[in-house]
């Protein structure tokens, strides 16, 4: 519960700028495409940065909305009592 810290989420968030950064770096490559796959195959759509144009990624706001309101953040698709104004937010 410390400022600028994880949350639920943050390593899928992580991997998608990670995924980025190589894709920079190597433009001349096409070998993170198999990243972009897996993390369509495996994670629901609505938890990856890529398929939410709304939410914000990895930033301050993001880390510290659990400190700050008490209310945990990406849980309240699976777990509708942990509905809150910032998931419904980026999902809307």
């Amino acid at each position: 519960h410390r400022k600028n810290r994880r949350y639920a989420n943050v390593y899928n968030d992580m991997f998608h700028g990670r995924i980025k950064k190589a894709a920079e770096s190597f433009p001349d490559r096409t070998g993170v495409r198999q990243f972009w796959d897996c993390r369509e195959d495996c994670t629901p759509k609505h938890l990856l940065l890529e398929f939410t144009p709304k939410d914000p990624g990895l930033v301050p706001e993001k880390q510290n909305y659990y400190r700050e309101t008490g209310h945990p953040i990406m849980m309240s698709k699976r777990w509708p009592e942990f509905n809150n104004p910032f998931d419904r937010n980026i999902w809307s």
